[in-house]
């Protein structure tokens, strides 16, 4: 019985060290990565400064990665145009109240996000990777990589993320792959389509 017992006791802290080494391994790989992801050259290329149109979403639906009160309400502002037969928006940022997620723009096109909190701390940094096809080689989504910092400023977390259409040009985070680190909390759960 002693014997069963400390069979059972070595396995156990096999595998606690195991993890342990796994876990600190996983982390020192975050710390060797290069942050933030954006420089300020990106940032002021997408400023925009003209006239923004800004409106009141609520979203009654629940996005797989958001954990807050339902029904989800948050202000999209973006540059563009809207009329009685075409309308077009291109995204400047998402504003949640205790976060804003501003979008870094190429042609248009979003590339990424930086998430702020009020005072403008960086509290997380998305960029696109690719679109994911599906059958008969169409769009199916998109994947971002995110990237999440402490109150320390040092990267904790790190994942890639399936974004998928939902509504007209919003897409919902549908799936977390490659994830390293522990992140305090979700900010792609919606994200511009």
């Amino acid at each position: 019985m002693k014997c069963y017992i400390s069979s059972i006791a070595i396995v156990l802290l096999l595998v606690f060290t195991n993890f342990s080494c796994g876990k600190k391994q996983r982390e020192n790989e975050l710390q060797k990565l290069v942050t933030p992801i954006w420089n300020e050259k990106d940032i002021e290329a997408t400023k925009w400064e003209g006239p923004m149109l800004t409106y009141k979403q609520e979203l009654r639906i629940k996005p797989p990665f958001y954990r807050g009160p339902m029904p989800l309400r948050f202000i999209i502002a973006g540059k563009g145009y809207f009329g009685p037969f075409v309308s077009e928006m291109i995204p400047i940022y998402h504003d949640f109240g205790r976060f804003r997620n501003n979008f870094i723009l190429k042609g248009g096109f979003v590339e990424g996000a930086r998430t702020i909190d009020d005072s403008g701390f960086l509290l997380a940094e998305a960029k696109f990777v690719h679109f994911v096809k599906g059958e008969s080689n169409q769009i199916k989504g998109i994947e971002i990589e995110e990237y999440h910092y402490g109150s320390d400023g040092k990267l904790r977390f790190k994942c890639k993320s399936l974004i998928v259409p939902q509504f007209g040009s919003l897409g919902f985070k549908k799936s977390e792959t490659e994830a390293i680190g522990k992140k305090k909390r979700d900010y792609y759960f919606v994200w511009p389509y």
